[in-house]
């Protein structure tokens, strides 16, 4: 998900002759008019994952605009919870992610902190592990 959403083409959308960032109750609309499952669940997945991505990486994108962290997991954990009973495949994965969606949220917070306590040769050290 984080490298996903690394590229921009992934995380924004083209509207009104611009890219923005496509809000989380837009995408529910969007689930919610879905021609079929399937397609439902592809746009609950983006749902849950965008939640969960500006929740932990971007929350004060929320509060500026009076949203409260309530929200972002009401819908990311909804999102995930339908997909636990409905998706085609890794239905136990949604079901954790949907269980535990406010710990997950805090988890990748943490983890992409900028205040991890980690000096630049330890971080490097651990991309150089994960890459080979």
């Amino acid at each position: 998900m984080l490298a996903r959403f690394g590229r921009s083409e992934q995380l924004f959308a083209y509207e009104d002759g611009r890219l923005d960032l496509r809000p989380l109750a837009l995408l529910y609309g969007d689930a919610m008019e879905a021609e079929d499952d399937h397609q439902r669940c592809l746009f609950l997945q983006q749902l849950g994952d965008m939640a969960l991505f500006l929740g932990a990486l971007f929350p004060g994108r929320f509060s500026k605009r009076g949203i409260q962290q309530d929200y972002v997991v009401g819908m990311g954990g909804g999102a995930y919870d339908y997909l636990a009973d409905n998706a085609r495949q890794n239905r136990h994965v949604f079901q954790e992610l949907a269980s535990m969606f406010t710990k997950i949220l805090e988890l990748v917070a943490t983890a992409c902190s900028r205040d991890t306590g980690l000096d630049d040769s330890t971080i490097l050290a651990l991309y150089q592990r994960r890459v080979t």
